[in-house]
């Protein structure tokens, strides 16, 4: 009864199951991914307006106007925050090593601002941006900067 020694772990994964990951599929699948968080957002924004603006009209005989002002800026705020993520979404595919950062932060703002709904799909493009960032610093040489 000899031990098995260094024989070949059954429950490691085959040795070539990292080199069929394709990146642009990371890249790909996180810029979807954004795009539908900030279109979601922009989604939520109009509903959100629509049925305040809504219920305001009916409840009072005459609005406020300093409310309806105050409303209508930090619902532009996070509409225009959101257009910011979709424009991301967009932008990532053509210059990922200098926006990769920003689109990063963006994912991060959004899952947190969109709590529990857009949280695992901002979770999602943060990893995903990460995995491709990840996969292409190895396939660069060492000498590019």
């Amino acid at each position: 009864m000899g031990t098995p020694g260094l024989e070949q772990n059954p429950y490691a994964p085959p040795a070539s199951a990292g080199e069929t990951e394709q990146p642009d599929w990371y890249l790909r699948s996180a810029c979807r991914h954004l795009k539908w968080i900030g279109w979601a957002g922009i989604v939520y924004v109009a509903c959100t307006t629509a049925i305040v603006l809504s219920i305001d009209a009916t409840a009072k005989s005459s609005p406020d106007v300093g409310e309806l002002v105050a409303f209508a800026a930090v619902q532009a705020a996070i509409a225009s925050f959101f257009g910011l993520v979709t424009r991301m979404a967009m932008l990532l595919p053509r210059d990922c090593e200098r926006l990769y950062g920003r689109a990063r932060w963006l994912g991060i703002i959004a899952g947190a601002a969109g709590f529990p709904i857009l949280t695992i799909t901002a979770y999602l493009v943060v990893s995903r941006l990460a995995r491709y960032r990840i996969m292409t610093s190895r396939e660069r040489p060492a000498s590019e900067p």
